[in-house]
């Protein structure tokens, strides 16, 4: 008997954690992508592309990752223009594009 009301007391008490991880933890996600997205601007005024390039990009990959399509396009913007900056207009094209949609 006590077992057995420990056990219901153990899964009561993870659905509750469970419940409060979810909104929780997006939230906390977006704030990451957001945190990235600035990161990749400074460096990008900083004038070095390969960190702007892996902030953005794995900025991008979280928006994805989460639907948030606002956030897709802010950091499909920056890469974009890390593309420009590094003379891939081709790639710039392409983000930049994308970005707009």
């Amino acid at each position: 008997l006590c077992l057995r009301v420990l056990r219901c007391h153990h899964t009561r008490q993870r659905k509750r954690r469970r419940r409060r991880s979810g909104p929780h933890l997006r939230s906390c996600q977006y704030g990451e992508i957001i945190a990235l997205c600035n990161l990749g601007q400074i460096a990008l005024y900083e004038a070095d592309y390969e960190a702007a390039r892996d902030h953005l990009q794995q900025g991008l990959l979280i928006a994805r990752d989460l639907k948030i399509p606002e956030q897709e396009g802010e950091c499909e913007l920056l890469l974009g223009e890390v593309a420009l900056e590094t003379g891939r207009p081709a790639e710039a094209s392409k983000y930049l594009s994308r970005s707009l949609s």
